[in-house]
């Protein structure tokens, strides 16, 4: 499972949108030819600027690599540029069903510390409410990312993920009982929406002004 391609998922890491622009400067490079410079400085402007979001990114990750589990495989490519190592995939496909043996297997290797966290998007976690109840009972590390409103700006997923992983560290070092986990999620998604602002308006600005 966790070696399949994955076409959509593609488009959330800051690898994959690096190479999907260059593609696309180069195709507009060829029919345009009068602005080629143009597209080409766009390019190499907007390649910096993925970089420094891909470097700060990674750097942010607290403790060096860890294992995680991923819902679907939406977001393996994020993870995997973070430095992160996949260890298990619930379902193999986005939008398919879990099986009891898929959820009993994600469970046993969170418990027995195989896993070190277990994220989702906030579509699945919707979908899936009994699991994350589950989750709560037996006070298992798992995050949720907003996918749904950090999709308009792909850029800032891995952020969201270097965030939200922070802040279940620090939930673990404090200690913070079972059936907390709904306060850490309420405070992450808050987290992630403030910061997903400032992002967004440091994309404007570099945008403006490769204009």
């Amino acid at each position: 499972r966790t070696g399949q391609r994955n076409l959509h998922g593609y488009f959330y890491s800051i690898t994959g949108i690096k190479a999907i622009s260059k593609t696309i400067a180069e195709k507009l490079s060829e029919i345009d030819t009068a602005y080629r410079e143009y597209y080409q400085e766009e390019l190499r402007s907007y390649l910096k600027m993925l970089e420094k979001l891909y470097d700060t990114s990674k750097s942010l990750i607290y403790g060096g690599r860890k294992n995680v589990a991923l819902f679907s495989p939406i977001l393996q490519y994020v993870v995997k540029d973070l430095g992160l190592n996949v260890e298990y995939v619930v379902v193999a496909e986005h939008g398919a069903e879990p099986s009891e043996n898929d959820l009993r297997t994600l469970l046993d290797m969170l418990q027995t510390g195989k896993i070190d966290v277990f994220i989702l998007t906030d579509e699945e976690a919707s979908h899936n409410e009994d699991l994350l109840k589950i989750l709560d009972e037996k006070n298992s590390p798992y995050i949720v990312i907003p996918l749904s409103i950090l999709s308009r700006n792909p850029e800032t997923i891995q952020f969201s993920v270097t965030n939200s992983i922070n802040l279940l560290h620090y939930q673990s070092t404090k200690n913070i009982e079972a059936g907390s986990q709904t306060i850490l999620l309420i405070a992450s998604i808050i987290v992630n929406i403030i910061l997903l602002s400032l992002i967004i308006m440091f994309l404007v600005k570099v945008r403006r002004v490769g204009g």
